[in-house]
């Protein structure tokens, strides 16, 4: 086993990098995809790319993280549709994905395929990203915005899209930020919150749903002494000193979680939940940390996107299902949420059509997977060939996989076939170039394909059970 690993170290391109000890600090969910941000400034992505929105310098989709291009330093990532944002140690801001509103704030609406730096902007300490328009908050506790301001979700008096930051008038004293899809809030260290934009069903809890465009921040008056904010599709959530949540807007699916369908344009209090610490608001449902390492979710759950276990939705707060310990959350996605663990696992669930849930399948689910551990191997590694052709079919497969290996001068000694983690899991000898191999009573996911001969490595390949 050890003599394997080694040979896999050293000589299989690389295969495991130079990251395999770094744990996780960070997640954000966009609309179908997945940001993971490592302790060691690294960054991984998963899910939808037919906007370069992961970062690698493509634009096609992959069901497990992938590294994001030439970013190094990062300490949180801010994603929603199409595109992300991150922030860097250095107080720097970086944007990849769709920038055709600006949201980038580099002075243009071309987009990118990979990581591009918002000049200019230095001192950010936060980081929000609506549909099309981004948050920054910064350490003077200044806010600066920009993208699109049709809505006056900027902040700034005007409907006038900024392709560079702006500054948010009168915002001062503020501590955190957060974007809904088309609006934006602001928590001042006085626990007030101030809102602006899109006041579609009550969304900025300013007590009437008209007007319909706030380009000013105004005052949430109904709360007070709030400690966390964040901003859904058309909801906003709020937690209180005491631990309370309450929210606002549209309730359609239940996603404010007061046992009624009924959208409110004030704040109201989510029933049967306390001890809350953190909130995330997805398209349609929301999340609750508590203090306890439980997490709870509530709102539109077709897709399981609430982890328990079911896909009928709520409007009264249920607990996710098999995992404690959450020290973080992300509900941020269409239909899809994710948990990162003190254990530094991530964990997701809800729609995983274009492997958004990055556990290395497109199978939904309704309790939360591990996704492949992004943050302990590098699997944006080009594979090895050494001119040897080797098919596998199909690939992904339930766990049958047929391998035809060509162009090679000497037989075949030995496929080795680890898992992602490095450990070997399945050894065989072939006597013919047409090998089948049976994983199919094998964990689902990641593994990496080892092929000898003459004690040579000559080609490595990667192989998903789904």
């Amino acid at each position: 086993m050890k003599q394997n690993l080694q040979c896999l170290l050293l000589v299989a391109a690389s295969l495991i990098s130079s990251s395999y000890f770094a744990t996780a600090q960070n997640i954000a969910a966009g609309g179908s995809h997945s940001v993971f941000v490592c302790t060691n400034g690294e960054v991984k992505a998963t899910g939808i790319n037919t906007l370069g929105q992961l970062g690698n310098g493509t634009t096609n989709n992959t069901i497990f993280p992938l590294s994001v291009t030439g970013l190094t330093g990062i300490t949180a990532a801010a994603s929603r549709d199409q595109f992300t944002l991150f922030l860097k140690s250095d107080s720097t801001v970086w944007a990849v994905g769709y920038n055709g509103l600006g949201q980038f704030g580099n002075g243009t609406t071309t987009s990118s395929d990979t990581a591009v730096q918002i000049p200019n902007l230095t001192g950010v300490v936060k980081i929000a990203a609506g549909f099309f328009h981004s948050l920054f908050l910064k350490s003077d506790s200044t806010v600066w915005s920009c993208g699109r301001n049709f809505s006056g979700e900027l902040g700034d008096g005007t409907q006038i899209q900024r392709n560079v930051p702006v500054l948010v008038p009168s915002m001062t004293g503020i501590i955190d930020i957060a974007a809904g899809d088309y609006h934006s809030m602001f928590l001042k260290s006085d626990g007030t919150v101030w809102s602006c934009g899109d006041n579609q069903n009550g969304v900025l809890g300013l007590g009437t749903s008209s007007p319909i465009q706030v380009l000013n921040p105004t005052q949430v008056l109904s709360i007070s002494d709030v400690t966390r904010i964040a901003g859904g599709f058309r909801h906003s959530l709020f937690v209180k000193q005491d631990s309370t949540v309450w929210a606002c807007g549209i309730n359609n699916e239940g996603q404010l979680g007061d046992s009624t369908n009924i959208q409110k344009d004030t704040v109201n209090q989510v029933k049967n939940l306390t001890g809350v610490v953190d909130v995330s608001a997805g398209q349609y449902h929301s999340l609750f940390l508590k203090g306890d390492g439980t997490a709870w979710g509530v709102g539109f759950n077709a897709y399981g996107q609430l982890g328990n276990g079911s896909n009928i939705s709520q409007n009264i707060a249920v607990q996710v299902s098999g995992i404690t310990g959450v020290t973080k959350i992300s509900a941020a996605g269409y239909y899809h949420s994710l948990f990162l663990k003190s254990d530094n696992t991530f964990w997701a669930c809800g729609q995983n059509n274009v492997g958004q849930l990055g556990d290395g399948t497109v199978i939904t689910t309704t309790i939360p997977v591990q996704v492949l551990d992004s943050c302990s191997i590098n699997l944006n590694v080009s594979e090895l060939s050494n001119g040897v052709q080797t098919n596998i079919y199909p690939n992904p497969s339930s766990g049958i996989f047929t391998m035809q290996v060509l162009g090679s001068s000497a037989p075949i000694q030995a496929i080795e076939i680890y898992n992602h983690v490095g450990e070997l899991v399945y050894t065989v000898e072939p006597n013919s170039p047409n090998i089948t191999i049976d994983f199919s009573q094998k964990s689902k996911g990641l593994y990496f394909c080892i092929i000898k001969n003459s004690n040579r490595v000559i080609s490595t390949r990667k192989i998903v059970v789904n």
